[in-house]
């Protein structure tokens, strides 16, 4: 699900004559997100479908967080094959994220509801 990226970067600073050069950094990065939370924007109901990159024994917990990092919904134990509904209509207009851990990876999608 992840991919390691190496990518360069050079600074040049030339302070008195003197000519400097650095560094080489590994970056993780994400290819495609193992989940789908739509429709986004949403009004009354975001459904989360898991994508099959999911291993079925994977150990797969969700969170639903408001714009001030505060879990409203936390599920664990989540079998990759289900299907989730987050009932959005008592929630406020504003921007949501979803959190899916695999197996201790982070994986986030924001979610605009609408009133």
């Amino acid at each position: 699900m992840a991919k390691v990226n190496n990518i360069r970067c050079f600074l040049v600073l030339v302070l008195g004559g003197l000519l400097l050069a650095s560094c080489e950094k590994t970056v993780e990065s994400v290819s495609e997100s193992p989940f789908d939370a739509f429709p986004n924007p949403c009004q009354s109901v975001l459904d989360v479908y898991f994508k099959d990159v999911i291993p079925a024994t994977a150990e797969v917990s969700v969170k639903l967080k408001d714009s001030n990092n505060k879990p409203l919904v936390e599920l664990d134990g989540i079998s990759p094959t289900q299907v989730l509904a987050f009932d959005m209509r008592n929630y406020e207009g504003g921007i949501y994220y979803v959190e899916l851990t695999i197996d201790g990876e982070l994986f986030t999608e924001s979610i605009i509801k609408v009133k």
